[in-house]
């Protein structure tokens, strides 16, 4: 089942009104966090478990949800699912081809019957996000929660850093960071250049994929700008020493739209971003 690593319950929290309430669950390859949003869009409960290894994703979930069932067998007026799978790809819309599914992942995994495959339609990048989720986590989710609803964890993470690139201009790289993965996406004025996840193991991966950016697209370390969200502290060797090499490395802040209860206001801004761009996003 994992273990609990955050829990956070607003005062406002009332488990005998969840019908009227949103449920978002972020799911890593070894860790998932759910949050509950009330009729009001306010975020009312947040609960983070990582899971102990060797992972077998669909049985620890089934333990977990197992043992938050009276919390989570209840008629939630809407069930978000996000996937933070690695096996992805972006396609521009002038490309994609919805019979080309398979296709467009072969050289990044074997695509089998044991697999589903999606995509989704990113209008604010005129693309097609195409992905592959195991279908046991499929069955899991739809045999718990009354028609939820699918999509990749990096849609909502797209979305809510398009908005903040094209607001900053320039070259501007967002770094999140949970579980065993690390995103790094690279807009240039608001365009977006470059998407990628990878595994990393220790602090001198993520400083090798961040710096593996710039040396790519020869980005100037006093000109562009790198924000951090997820799982890191500010005062991690991680952020001191990027900062000795570019000039304008901040924490991401929270994105406009979402609202806070008193508890979630004291948790420090970027450490919850992937789950708090869940809420707001919609499919486009």
């Amino acid at each position: 089942m994992g273990t609990l690593v955050k829990e956070i319950l607003e005062s406002d929290f009332k488990r005998k009104n969840l019908h009227n309430y949103k449920l978002f669950v972020l799911v890593g390859m070894d860790s998932f966090v759910l949050s509950f949003a009330d009729e009001n869009g306010v975020l009312q409960a947040l609960k983070s478990r990582v899971f102990e290894k060797p992972v077998n994703l669909k049985n620890q979930l089934a333990k977990a949800f197992e043992e938050e069932k009276q919390l989570l067998q209840q008629p939630f007026k809407n069930v978000k699912i996000g996937f933070f799978t690695p096996y992805f790809t972006l396609v521009p819309e002038r490309l994609f081809n919805a019979n080309e599914l398979p296709h467009y992942l072969a050289n990044l995994s074997p695509v089998t019957a044991a697999d589903k495959l999606y995509s989704s339609h990113l209008s604010f990048l005129s693309a097609q996000l195409v992905y592959v989720v195991p279908a046991e986590l499929i069955d899991l989710f739809q045999g718990n929660f009354k028609n939820p609803e699918f999509c990749h964890a990096l849609e909502a993470m797209l979305s809510v850093t398009h908005v903040a690139a094209r607001q900053k201009g320039g070259n501007q790289v967002f770094v999140n960071f949970r579980g065993e993965f690390l995103d790094v996406i690279y807009y240039d004025d608001g365009a977006l250049i470059f998407c990628n996840s990878s595994r990393v193991e220790t602090a001198k991966d993520i400083l090798y994929f961040t710096m593996l950016v710039f040396d790519q697209f020869k980005l100037s370390a006093e000109d562009a700008q790198v924000h951090f969200s997820g799982s890191f502290l500010e005062n991690s060797d991680i952020f001191s020493q990027l900062s000795r090499y570019i000039r304008n490395v901040h924490f991401m802040e929270n994105p406009d739209g979402i609202v806070l209860g008193e508890k979630m206001q004291r948790e420090p801004k970027h450490f919850f971003l992937d789950s708090l761009a869940l809420i707001l996003y919609n499919k486009s």
